[in-house]
């Protein structure tokens, strides 16, 4: 909520939705989820939508 604050809805939203990435991860390093190249795609898909969305 302080990020919302501190930066506005604009610029904040777009990092809130690093979800998947963080829980892609956590799986991979904590829960044993099998690492593929089609999961590395769609997590560079999504990352680079991020940063679309946030210079833009």
């Amino acid at each position: 909520m302080t990020t919302i604050t501190k930066f506005g809805i604009t610029q904040a939203n777009p990092f809130m939705s690093l979800a998947p990435e963080i829980i892609f991860l956590i799986g991979v390093l904590f829960l044993g989820e099998i690492f593929t190249i089609g999961k590395l795609f769609g997590l560079l898909i999504i990352t680079f939508g991020i940063i679309i969305t946030a210079k833009y």
